[in-house]
């Protein structure tokens, strides 16, 4: 029934991790990630770049690292042709055709260390039309944007229960 392809739609969330020459800290986030995002079936792709031999073949373990285990991950290499852009524009096209009920930007050196139910936070944004992200702000005190050399104003953010 179109009720029930909702709900799997919604119950999906597509990931976006980047990663570039920081192949154990992404194997510390993909491991967190896995063991804290619940209430979603997750959909990984990992956008990657390996500026030499050495990084290539760490890349290498961590993939086979994650093999073993319950998770599909999709990994893309950015290379001569294949620039990030077009890696990006890929994972969410994937994401659109495959109904995924949310797609999450991450980086390879975020680590997840508290639970948080993708699937509340999905329900959440269908839900209300004035809501049009999620923040899973992991750390309280991050307000130094290291691309812009200086400290940020964190946006207002409003927290809502479920149900109310």
């Amino acid at each position: 029934s179109m009720a029930a392809e909702q709900v799997e739609a919604v119950s999906r969330l597509a990931v976006v991790v980047f990663s570039k020459d920081r192949p154990y800290q992404l194997c510390s986030c993909l491991a967190s990630l896995l063991r804290c995002v619940t209430g979603v079936s997750l959909e990984i792709s990992v956008l990657f770049k390996a500026s030499s031999e050495q990084f290539a073949q760490s890349y290498e373990v961590v993939r086979a690292l994650f093999r073993r285990g319950d998770a599909a991950i999709r990994w893309e290499e950015e290379k001569d042709g294949r620039p990030l852009g077009a890696l990006l524009d890929e994972a969410v096209a994937r994401a659109e055709a495959g109904g995924a009920g949310g797609l999450l930007f991450t980086v390879d050196d975020a680590l997840w260390l508290c639970t948080l139910d993708a699937g509340a936070a999905l329900r959440l944004l269908r839900a209300e039309s004035g809501v049009y992200a999620f923040h899973a702000k992991l750390c309280p005190r991050i307000e130094y944007a290291h691309p812009n050399d200086k400290f940020m104003r964190v946006p207002r953010f409003t927290a809502f229960l479920e149900g109310t």
